[in-house]
């Protein structure tokens, strides 16, 4: 408000009079300064509502994460901010015959559009299809609770992400595998319940028409306090052939990058690493799909 009232009043010629330098100095330090305190603050109050993550440390890279899914409200902030700051610029630079004045701002708005970038990128939320930001204790509670060595978290068929089917080449009966997780479900929670034991992967094997094998399911990395990468082995057996291709991407953690660090035929390795050292022990799914590769269709059309 005060920037679009200096704007105005400026404009109109209500001030015609341009400040001295070290006034200019100290009120573009102050504006700025004050636009990072309101990011800063916003910022703050939205990491707390996300408890696996600290609200310091590097962000994600832009092309990974951008402002997709980010709540209407954050956006309002980082974007809001950057306006009142060009507005009072343009306030304090009207008519703009003194190229001092747009010595002192411009690098200024220019440093802001990373800082601005940089605060969309740490606070990329979850998000409803809907675009309602939800917080991370609203997922599976025991996804966020306190974690063992050897624990982990029961998970349901319904968690394979659409992402992995639109990647397959071949077509798959979902509906069946949906419906072999839910008896698989329902026949391992009475036994899992008593014996205080969760599932830490749920795999499905899955024969193609032509006779090969696939293998799709979901997968969790386990992060204690300050740990920020975790490795995870999933094995398979019988094996599925020389280097099979295998994609595995988070679910609902877009703070978590995933790498195929090592692909054999009787397994792989995921190397998973958060932008952030996690806070508080939690856990991120990962959706995991492992198919033929290449070389062995050649080899089969052969």
């Amino acid at each position: 408000l005060l920037a679009v009232l200096v704007a105005a009043r400026r404009y109109d010629g209500a001030l015609d009079q341009s400040l001295p330098l070290s006034q200019l100095l100290v009120v573009a330090g102050l504006a700025t300064a004050s636009a990072v305190a309101v990011r800063t603050l916003w910022r703050w109050l939205e990491t707390e509502r996300a408890p696996g993550l600290t609200s310091g440390g590097p962000g994600l890279d832009p092309p990974f994460l951008g402002t997709a899914g980010l709540p209407l409200r954050t956006l309002a902030i980082g974007w809001g901010t950057s306006l009142a700051l060009a507005l009072l610029a343009v306030g304090c630079c009207y008519p703009g015959d003194r190229n001092v004045e747009w010595l002192v701002w411009l690098p200024l708005l220019v440093c802001d559009q990373f800082w601005r970038q940089s605060f969309f990128d740490r606070l990329g939320q979850v998000s409803l299809q809907g675009g309602e930001s939800i917080d991370l204790g609203q997922l599976n509670p025991a996804m966020t609770g306190s974690v063992g060595s050897s624990q982990g978290v029961a998970l349901d068929s319904d968690q394979l992400s659409a992402a992995s089917r639109e990647s397959s080449d071949e077509e798959v009966d979902w509906e069946l595998l949906e419906a072999l997780g839910e008896d698989s479900d329902a026949a391992n929670s009475g036994d899992a319940a008593q014996a205080g034991e969760q599932i830490v992967q749920q795999l499905f094997r899955v024969r193609e028409a032509d006779g090969r094998e696939s293998i799709y399911g979901t997968v969790l990395a386990d992060f204690q306090q300050g740990q920020r990468t975790a490795t995870l082995h999933v094995g398979f057996c019988p094996p599925l052939g020389p280097a099979p291709t295998v994609e595995a991407e988070p679910l609902d953690f877009p703070w978590a990058k995933v790498k195929v660090a090592q692909t054999l035929a009787h397994g792989v390795r995921l190397d998973v690493r958060l932008s952030e050292a996690a806070e508080e022990p939690f856990r991120v799914p990962i959706d995991f799909a492992a198919r033929p590769s290449q070389d062995d269709d050649d080899r089969q059309a052969g």
